[in-house]
This record gives C-alpha cells, sequence and structure tokens, in this order.
C-alpha cells in the first residue's frame, strides 16, 4: 500500500485530531486528581531523525514543570510517524514540524501536547482533561505558541509527499524569509519605532500581514493557550519572540497611529490582538466567559461544540459534555447560568446572521459563525452589561424544565419603539456623521434639544450619554458611569477622525431609537418598529422583545432581539414604581 494512499485512508478514519494507527498504550489517569500527562520530547543532534518521545504522569497539584503547546493540528489525511513509548504513531505534519523544531539536540523537553497526552479515543478522560486545560496553562512555565514552519523547509520530506504536504497544510506555512521579516518588524515596533518612515515598510507589513494569516490565529482554542500561561513564546520554524512583545507593539502602533507621526492603519494586527491583550488583564468569571464567547466568534473548530468549551477557561461554569447536542448546549449555555445566579447575562450575544434555523431565538448559536467581522468591536457593548442595575435586586427564577424551548422569565413591558436610525458601521472616521442623523431623528420627536426629557433632565443630556451608553473608559479594562463634567471631552471624541482603542458603545453596531413615550435608546441592529422594550427580571439591562405567536393562557410569546441602553431606566427606576410583574415566555 502507498504512504498516499495509507494516509488517505488514516484521514477517513475520521473525527479525531491526528488519529492514530497503533499509538501509545493508555492507562486510565486519575482525572479527578487532576492527574495529567505529559510528553517528553527526548533529544537528538540530528534535526533530520525520527521524533521519540514518552508519556509520563503527574499532579497538577505537585505542580510539575513542563511547557504547553499551543498549535493548529492541521490537516488529518496527512500524516507523519513518530514513536511515543516505543510505538508508531502517527501525527499530523504540523505537530510533527512543531516536535521537530522544539526538540533540543541533548537535553530532553517535557511539553504537554494536548493531541498525545489526551487519550483522544477516550471521550469521558477527553471531557475531563479538557475541564483543567484552565489549570494546565496556566500552570506551564512557558507556552510554546506555534504559528507553523517554512514553506521551503526540508522538514516535511520524511513521507516523500511534499507537494501534497504543502497543499493542505498552507495555513501552517510561511517563507522563512517572510517570517523573519515579520518577527523584525514585530520587534521594531515593541522598540517603538516608527513603522511608517521605514524604506522597507511596505515589505515588512506584507511578511507581518502573512505571519497573521496563519492558521493559529483563526483556532478558538489557541484563544485561552494564549492569555491563560504567565510567559508564552510565539514559535515560527526557527524564529522566537515573547509574546509580551507583540502586545507592546500592539500599543505601540496605536500610539504612533494616534499622535499622527504613522498613517498606515495596522487593522489586521489591532484587530487580532486586542481581544488577546484585553483578556490577559481579566480575572477567570462567568463574565469573562460570556464575554469571550461573543468576541471570539469567528474562531474556527474542528468540532462546533468546541466554540464554547475552548474558552471554558475565562470562567465558565459549564462542563465539557461531548455527549450534548450542539443545540442542547447552547439551550443549556443559557439555563444552566440563570438557574444558578438567577442573572441574565447569559442572553447576551452580538448580532447573528448566521443561526441554526432549530435553536429558539433565546438561545446564542455559539456553535456557528455569526458572519460578523469585527465581533470583537460590538462585544464592546457587552462588556458593559454589568454597570448597569435595570432590574434592581431581583433575580429570575427558572421553571424546573431545562430542556425545552420555551424560556420563561418575569418582567414589565415599559415601551414600544416608534423609530429608529441606520446603525453605526464599525468606521470611527463615520462615527459623527451618523450621529448627527441620530440627533436630527430625535429632534423630529422632541422639536428641541433643551425640551425636558420625560425621565429627567433635558433631551440634549440624555442624548449625549446614550451616545456613549453612559459609561466613560479609563486606563486598561477600566471604565464609569458619566458624569456631566464629561460631556464636552465625550462630544470632542466624536468628532476626531483618529483610531480610538476605546470607541464609543454605539459605535459598534447598535441602532438608535425614540420610543412611543418618548424614551430614546440604542439596542440590537435587528431592532424593528414595533418591537417592545421589557425590564425582566435578573437583567442589568433592559430587553428588546418582538411579540410572536399567542399562548393559550391569553398572552403571547416574545422573540429575542437584545439588550439595550434606555436613557433614564438603566437603575432600577422602573423597578421603584412596583410595575405589575407577569410571565415573559420567550421561544
Amino acid at each position: 500500500m502507498s504512504d498516499n494512499i495509507w494516509l488517505s485512508w488514516l484521514g477517513e478514519l475520521g473525527g479525531l485530531r491526528g488519529m492514530v494507527s497503533t499509538g501509545p498504550a493508555y492507562q486510565e489517569l486519575d482525572s479527578k486528581g487532576g492527574e495529567i500527562r505529559i510528553l517528553r520530547l527526548l533529544p537528538s543532534p540530528s534535526f533530520k531523525s525520527k521524533i521519540q518521545c514518552v508519556l509520563h504522569t503527574a499532579y497538577l497539584k505537585d505542580k510539575p514543570e513542563y511547557e504547553a503547546l499551543s498549535y493548529v493540528w492541521g490537516d488529518l489525511s496527512v500524516c507523519e510517524s513518530i514513536v511515543v513509548d516505543g510505538r508508531p504513531t502517527k501525527v499530523t505534519v504540523n505537530l510533527a514540524a512543531a516536535l521537530r523544531r522544539l526538540r533540543y539536540a541533548v537535553d530532553e523537553r517535557d511539553i504537554w501536547v494536548d493531541r498525545l497526552c489526551i487519550h483522544q479515543a477516550d471521550e469521558v478522560e477527553k471531557s475531563y482533561q479538557v475541564n483543567m486545560m484552565k489549570e494546565i496553562f496556566s500552570n506551564t512555565t512557558n507556552a510554546l505558541l506555534w504559528l507553523g514552519d517554512y514553506g521551503n523547509s526540508g522538514i516535511l520530506s520524511a513521507l516523500d509527499v511534499v507537494d501534497k504536504n504543502a497543499r493542505v497544510n498552507a495555513g501552517n506555512l510561511i517563507s522563512q524569509k517572510e517570517a523573519t521579516e515579520a518577527f523584525g518588524l514585530l520587534e521594531s515596533m515593541a522598540q517603538h519605532n516608527h513603522y511608517d518612515h521605514l524604506d522597507w515598510k511596505t515589505k515588512r507589513i506584507a511578511a507581518l500581514r502573512r505571519l497573521m494569516s496563519l492558521s493559529w490565529w483563526t483556532r478558538v482554542w489557541t484563544v485561552q493557550e494564549a492569555v491563560l500561561p504567565k510567559t508564552s513564546t510565539l514559535v515560527c520554524g526557527t524564529m522566537q519572540l515573547p509574546f509580551e512583545r507583540v502586545t507592546s507593539a500592539y500599543y505601540n502602533t496605536i500610539k504612533h497611529f494616534e499622535h499622527g507621526c504613522c498613517t498606515t492603519r495596522i487593522t489586521f494586527l489591532w484587530k487580532l490582538v486586542d481581544p488577546i491583550r484585553y483578556f490577559q488583564g481579566l480575572s477567570p468569571n462567568p463574565d469573562s466567559f460570556f464575554l469571550a464567547l461573543s468576541m471570539f466568534r469567528q474562531r474556527q473548530a474542528s468540532d462546533p461544540r468546541d466554540r464554547v468549551f475552548a474558552l471554558l477557561g475565562f470562567g465558565g461554569t459549564l462542563a465539557a459534555d461531548y455527549s450534548l447536542s450542539q443545540r442542547d448546549l447552547c439551550m443549556l449555555s443559557v439555563r444552566s447560568p440563570v438557574s444558578d445566579s438567577g442573572d441574565l447575562l447569559s442572553l447576551l450575544r452580538i448580532t447573528e446572521r448566521h443561526r441554526s434555523p432549530d435553536l429558539p431565538t433565546w438561545a446564542p448559536d455559539w456553535c456557528t459563525d455569526p458572519g460578523d467581522d469585527y465581533p470583537h468591536i460590538e462585544a464592546g457593548w457587552l462588556v458593559c452589561y454589568k454597570d448597569y442595575n435595570a432590574a434592581g435586586n431581583t433575580k429570575a427564577q427558572l421553571s424546573k424544565d431545562m430542556s425545552g424551548p420555551v424560556l420563561d422569565l418575569q418582567g414589565t413591558m415599559v415601551d414600544e419603539i416608534l423609530e429608529f436610525g441606520r446603525t453605526s458601521v464599525n468606521n470611527f472616521i463615520k462615527l459623527i456623521t451618523l450621529i448627527n442623523e441620530w440627533n436630527t431623528l430625535m429632534n423630529r420627536h422632541c422639536d428641541d434639544g433643551k425640551r425636558m426629557y420625560p425621565r429627567g433632565g433635558t433631551y440634549e443630556d440624555a442624548f449625549w450619554r446614550v451616545v456613549i451608553a453612559d459609561i466613560i473608559y479609563l486606563a486598561g479594562t477600566d471604565r464609569r458611569r458619566a458624569r456631566p463634567e464629561d460631556e464636552a471631552n465625550s462630544r470632542k471624541t466624536w468628532s476626531s477622525n483618529r483610531y480610538s482603542g476605546q470607541l464609543p458603545p454605539t459605535s459598534t453596531g447598535l441602532r438608535f431609537f425614540v420610543t412611543r413615550k418618548g424614551l430614546i435608546g440604542a439596542g440590537a441592529r435587528g431592532l424593528q418598529v414595533g418591537d417592545q422594550i421589557h425590564v425582566l427580571l435578573g437583567g442589568k439591562t433592559p430587553f428588546i422583545l418582538r411579540a410572536d405567536k399567542p399562548k393559550d393562557d391569553g398572552g403571547v410569546f416574545y422573540q429575542y432581539i437584545g439588550n439595550a441602553y434606555v436613557h433614564g431606566i438603566m437603575d432600577g427606576e422602573i423597578m421603584d414604581e412596583n410595575p405589575e410583574i407577569t410571565q415573559v415566555s420567550l421561544i
């Protein structure tokens, strides 16, 4: 049987990344006790020699020293044979390339590698070990962020299918020249150099774009693997750079652009690094987990359920359970946290242009790419959720049925949307034009901005607070509610034509609207005239719902549209009026 036919047959065995023909003889782990396997990469003075490894076990509580490998498995149908515990084991060529580059000539090297340290054919063990990923990457001495190898390297010649490897593994390959130029530019940026004033600017920025188009940047598993470790190193072929230098390059290029000394937008760098550096400043908790689910919606996974499981390290209270269907997982991701905390945080999500038709409207479709080019920017609005307190100190109460398509909540209907404006365009330069349109829309209904707002103050004061969602961003990830003295600076910021690291929430895809009672606010881009604004028990913000089909008891079912900022009802004002609370059934 030829190598090509053999490898093709291996790929058809299906499902698991890097399926083995024989593989190690795995012994059962004490997973509940925190036992893991660690791969010992044996040394070799010869670069081309076969990779030899042995597995040993350790308990995380004993603080073993090991590095952890973050990588993309690559195409399952093109593999290379290595030796693990004396047994031939098939791994994808990208993993083989990483191990070969990371292997020392004289010393052994202990590395945690998911493909080999987890018995992939054992669903029970896999679920346990996935739930330990937070501890595994948080306790590593260093995470090795393997982007890929050189496209013109001889490293793939062992299988005599180099041409096929180059085709199927292209997302993990870059020329040595491009990699060298890209790493050099990152280090130069990290040193605060003017990246726009270099005679090789165009060539090196193109090389950096190529480096950051490698598959590692697109996969969901690599997110927590880059965020959780105390130290991490970007590796590509023979090139290495501490990841902290990448974040320094991010900050410095923004500073140069804002100061006007450099005019080239390094958007691809900002887009990829910004959410990673943001989460490096957060503590793992349910809030961080649900923000991560929205912010990294475009990241890919071979198993769609891993779009949730791969982010549990940020503080998710769910457990990785591969027996759950995608539909059940999406519904459970809402119900379980609401049942545990009484808070409606888990209802929040960015706009989903693509959704499974089988899901109820209240369940985010975490398993599908939502079709948004900038999910991390739109998620910037969701991070403000806990800064409000629309329903006061109330908590949601769920029925005992945790599996049906109806989510029964409690709340009160406040108002109805009368008119709305265009959505923002994720383009800071055009933001002032959009804000002026919104101001015109508001004045059509209130005649004059000086007129008194229905819930106190003037429309003029209410308007600037709606534009910024009443939030002022401070250093790092800190923020606070707006104060009267913030108005002048906020209005000045809208008129800026420079990039800002903290765009106002209304620049993140929300729609400005006016209600029948004269309230103004901003909400989900999918809202329509006639949609209702509800304050739901356990909700920190109001929610926009759409009446659907009638219920047998005379009420109606509602579709979930999204949450909203509505000026004057964000801090428990409605609940202070002792409104009638009724059941609100979402479908």
